[in-house]
């Protein structure tokens, strides 16, 4: 998990096999299906697709069998990220609506419901439906509450203020803008953040490009670049 944060992704990769294979000479099911979605998730940053829904549907089918209905959930939201980073946008929403529904059934971390909310958010951003995007980052806002992982609020803030901005809507961004700062800052300074901040950027570069303004986004991605070169993150 730490080196999905910090964007080592192949050596994500390595952990997460070796430790799925050592799993499989005991007889605890809810640790195999654990690790291999984790290998599913850093082979999905290693931009190998393939393995990422392989994992995703035999985690599904075993987490559903043995009864682990938090696991079940889990495998759900990560075949909805493959289905999306694939392409498949009928498939993004049915997996995350049928998990949303096992969620809100349910007693289930409030991080899991804001990863689905997440989710469609960037799902419906990569389709230009600003307003719709920024109704799921109000709701997924909502569902993380006041946890205390105050990176993660910081970027969900920041990514309703871009949601914001692109609907037109400045007021709204400028104040969701303004908490994100607050909450970086009083965030710890670690390598997972600095990585964080990179990723905001080329996001950011993301909406330029699409709100025409290649130069700006342009001039972001070449003020990150020397500092991507040395992650093994395909994705």
């Amino acid at each position: 998990f730490a080196a999905q944060l910090t964007r080592r992704s192949e050596e994500c990769r390595r952990q997460a096999t070796a430790a799925l294979t050592e799993s499989g000479k005991y007889s605890y099911p809810w640790l195999q299906i654990q690790l291999g979605l984790e290998d599913g998730i850093c082979s999905g940053l290693m931009d190998d697709l393939g393995t990422q829904e392989k994992m995703a549907q035999h985690a599904m089918d075993r987490a559903q069998k043995h009864g682990y209905g938090g696991l079940y959930l889990r495998s759900l939201f990560f075949a909805a990220d493959e289905k999306f980073v694939a392409g498949d946008r009928s498939g993004t929403w049915r997996f995350s609506l049928t998990a949303l529904q096992r969620y809100w059934s349910g007693q289930y971390p409030s991080n899991w419901g804001y990863n689905l909310y997440t989710g469609l958010a960037y799902d419906a951003g990569s389709r230009d439906q600003f307003s719709l995007q920024v109704a799921l980052w109000r709701e997924a806002i909502a569902v993380l509450g006041s946890d205390r992982n105050l990176l993660q609020r910081a970027t969900a803030h920041e990514l309703l203020a871009r949601a914001a901005n692109a609907a037109h809507e400045p007021r709204l961004a400028q104040q969701q803008y303004a908490e994100a700062a607050r909450l970086s800052a009083l965030a710890p300074q670690t390598e997972a953040s600095r990585w964080n901040a990179i990723e905001s950027q080329i996001r950011n570069a993301q909406l330029e490009s699409r709100q025409g303004q290649p130069d700006s986004a342009l001039g972001r991605l070449i003020s990150v670049q020397d500092q991507i070169r040395p992650l093994s993150n395909n994705y």
